[in-house]
């Protein structure tokens, strides 16, 4: 392979096996990608100056993600939710995207996975598509120049989507494939365009190293105030971790995925990737301005005829994205660090309409309710659904399931331990539906949970009176000044309390199922912060 731009020479295509007619471009800048994507016809240009894609109409299945299975990952993976693959699929399917990138141009950065230099990954991608290349260059952290000339990869990922693979061929499913092999350090993907798989497979590799190093890989948010105290927002995709965590008052360290060691938090990314399905300067100012700028990356947002003004009102919510550097948000730190939380916020979209807009919880609930990760998923989020559909019920174990790859009770046990030994004062906050169920009831209003949290950052609900959940046994605020106390309790806020009794009794049995899969890997402690069955059984 030709290759051109600066790298390790030492360390470059031919080590990792590919070689041919093509040429591979190391690590270009933003505006040498841009002219690529577009000369080749991967991407137009909008009026606001970003590149805009289409990946099509589905994202990639969770059952296109695989993991290889040998003596090295047998005993370490959780199988109950990863695919595996063979080794000897796994290799077939390597030699025959080397063959196919061999006559092809190719896109290469070498990016870091991680803020804390003590604990950041090294992270190699070889792109077919340029506009790939961008996303993972803004999505990771960029070495300085003088260090790209001694870069040795610890992960690489070769990303090819125009290749299918071939399912009795390859041992898996369809054409879409996303495999990670631990044992290697290497990520094959093929077959989609979905750039976010390429980032959801270095989390997925960043779960199975870090914990053993002493941190805990974590799908969340993290601010930090004047006084230096972080406050750590965990949720799903479509919970409002970003947009909680954009505040005036407060310095974004990042959105996403970040990590907790010794020395405290730190963001894996560089990047934001966000919704921008109805997308207005009006509803987020932030996040519109920086949606609508030179390096940002638009997915599935059309343009508008001539103007090629993009297009967010008419964006589907399940597969628009915008993806730009952490920098291009007001109050962001570049440095990507702070202290231990101080305050941690689990986001729970619930669809019954059932818990109350906040409520405290101690060490052992808190793990409990990790371990559960109760939230919704909005149709299409893993493959295209119908516009205005609801949302479903969903249990994602730690808030991030399909990206784990070793069991969930490795990470709750970590955040137990990190909770008590730095004293960190943990909420449940409802960002889904009261009032009745999705559907009938309405979203618990934006506004209210803005104050609710900025109320438990600061220390100032902690003081209010509260009672005891006598369905879920957490503790919920009774009243506090500005609120009415309607507002903080579910009940009132449905037809009748009967109906809200049945739902509360339905969802307390939902966790209670969920939670038996986790029953021997748990002490009887944290059981026993299971939903009070008597009550829910009357």
């Amino acid at each position: 392979m030709q290759e051109t731009g600066t790298r390790n020479a030492e360390s470059g295509a031919a080590a990792f096996g590919l070689d041919g007619s093509g040429i591979v471009f190391w690590n270009l800048t933003e505006a040498a990608l841009y002219e690529r994507s577009i000369a080749r016809g991967e991407t137009r240009l909008s009026a606001a100056g970003t590149l805009t894609v289409e990946t099509g109409p589905t994202a990639t299945s969770l059952q296109d993600r695989y993991i290889v299975r040998e003596d090295v990952s047998e005993a370490e993976v959780w199988w109950g939710a990863n695919q595996p693959i063979g080794r000897e699929a796994y290799d077939t399917l390597r030699a025959d995207l080397l063959v196919y990138a061999a006559g092809r141009s190719l896109f290469a950065q070498d990016l870091f996975a991680g803020a804390e230099p003590a604990y950041r990954v090294n992270v190699r991608a070889y792109c077919e598509c340029a506009w790939q290349g961008l996303f993972l260059r803004t999505m990771l952290r960029r070495p300085e120049r003088e260090e790209l000339a001694d870069f040795i990869p610890a992960l690489t990922v070769l990303s090819i989507p125009g290749f299918k693979a071939d399912p009795e061929r390859h041992g898996v499913r369809s054409q879409a494939v996303i495999a990670l092999d631990l044992a290697r350090g290497e990520v094959l993907a093929c077959g989609t365009l979905n750039a976010a798989e390429l980032k959801k497979a270095v989390f997925g590799y960043l779960t199975h190293v870090l914990p053993a190093r002493g941190v805990l890989p974590l799908h969340g948010a993290v601010t930090v105030g004047e006084n230096g105290d972080a406050a750590l927002y965990l949720g799903l995709a479509g919970t409002g971790k970003t947009t909680l965590a954009v505040d005036d008052a407060r310095t974004l360290i990042g959105d996403d995925e970040h990590g907790w060691g010794p020395s405290g938090l730190f963001n894996i990314e560089g990047g934001c990737h966000v919704s921008a399905a109805r997308l207005s300067a009006a509803a987020t100012p932030e996040l519109f301005t920086a949606a609508n700028r030179f390096g940002t990356v638009l997915e599935n947002v059309a343009l508008n005829g001539e103007t090629r003004e993009p297009n967010y009102a008419g964006a589907h919510m399940s597969n628009a994205r915008a993806t730009f550097p952490l920098e291009a948000m007001p109050h962001a730190s570049l440095s990507g660090r702070a202290a231990a939380p101080r305050t941690l916020l689990m986001l729970a979209c619930d669809t019954e309409g059932v818990l109350p807009p906040i409520a405290r919880l101690n060490p052992v609930i808190a793990m409990y309710h990790f371990l559960s990760g109760y939230s919704a998923r909005w149709p299409g989020a893993e493959k295209d659904g119908p516009q205005g559909a609801q949302p479903e019920t969903t249990f994602s174990p730690c808030y991030g399931a399909p990206f784990l790859t070793r069991h969930p009770s490795v990470y709750a046990n970590q955040l137990r331990a990190l909770i008590e030994r730095n004293e960190v004062t943990c909420w449940l906050v409802n960002t889904g539906f009261v009032g009745g169920p999705a559907g009938t009831g309405r979203r618990v209003p934006l506004a209210l949970t803005r104050r609710l949290v900025e109320a438990a950052i600061s220390g100032a609900l902690g003081e209010a009176d509260s009672r005891t959940d006598p369905y879920f046994g957490f503790s919920v605020p009774t009243s506090f000044p500005g609120f009415e106390p309607q507002m903080l309790n579910p009940a009132r806020n449905w037809p009748d309390i009967k109906s809200y009794e049945a739902a509360a009794r339905r969802l307390a049995g939902r966790f209670v199922e969920n939670f038996e899969r986790f029953e021997e890997a748990v002490d009887e402690e944290v059981r026993d912060a299971c939903p009070r069955l008597a009550i829910a059984a009357e």
